[in-house]
């Protein structure tokens, strides 16, 4: 398996519009896109690594299809504007598989993990309110 796939800075738009043979790749680059929701990433079975940095992700509820990628180790979302909002660390750690163990570059601690569902439901009812 250990393939890779890099459609860096390729304008794309649409996570199911990458090849077919990606689905098999462990380290999948898809940084500096136009990506604005994150469906579609369930096709990547085996990655481990996935980095989507510098794309138009601006919202929490988009994380959610990241909870089917139960291999993955390292991901990268910097550079979207998700990644400012309040709470967005936790959300990631309670959508993320437990194999997750950095996030935009930055070591996931065991409190961090043990703490990010409850962190993530009360953040839930802070933006449910607004």
């Amino acid at each position: 398996r250990r393939g890779r796939l890099a459609l860096v800075g390729e304008l794309c738009t649409d996570i199911a519009d990458v090849p077919a043979f990606a689905a098999a790749c462990e380290t999948v680059y898809l940084s500096n896109n136009c990506f604005a929701a994150l469906d579609g990433v369930q096709a990547f079975r085996h990655v481990v690594q996935l980095s989507l940095t510098n794309n138009c992700v601006l919202h929490l509820d988009r994380l959610e299809p990241l909870r089917s990628l139960e291999a993955l180790v390292v991901l990268a979302l910097e550079g979207n504007g998700v990644a400012a909002l309040p709470g967005y660390r936790s959300r990631c750690l309670a959508t993320c598989a437990v194999s997750l163990r950095r996030l935009d570059g930055r070591d996931v601690t065991p409190r961090e993990r043990r703490d990010a569902a409850a962190a993530d439901r009360r953040d839930r009812a802070v933006w449910d309110d607004l």
